[in-house]
């Protein structure tokens, strides 16, 4: 019983950590997506660069943040188990 009780505890721990994650690379995207917008806005007045520009940082920063997500996640179920 009590083993059913940390392991549901571990699981709930575990879950929310994903949320934490998944907010902070919301955040982190949004913030140096717009910042990289801004600039590029007032470096030209070509719209259509700045929109390939945002579109190309979008991707490449969500690639990043799932490479980095799973290797991190790897590495601590290689230590946990």
């Amino acid at each position: 019983m009590a083993l059913d009780v940390l392991k549901r505890k571990k699981e709930v721990i575990e879950s929310r950590a994903r949320i934490r994650e998944f907010i902070f690379g919301i955040q982190d995207g949004l913030i140096s997506t717009v910042g990289l917008l801004a600039g590029m806005q007032g470096a030209t007045e070509n719209n259509a660069i700045v929109i390939i520009a945002g579109l190309t940082s979008m991707l490449a920063g969500a690639l990043s943040m799932a490479a980095g997500s799973y290797l991190s996640s790897s590495a601590e179920k290689e230590i946990l188990c």
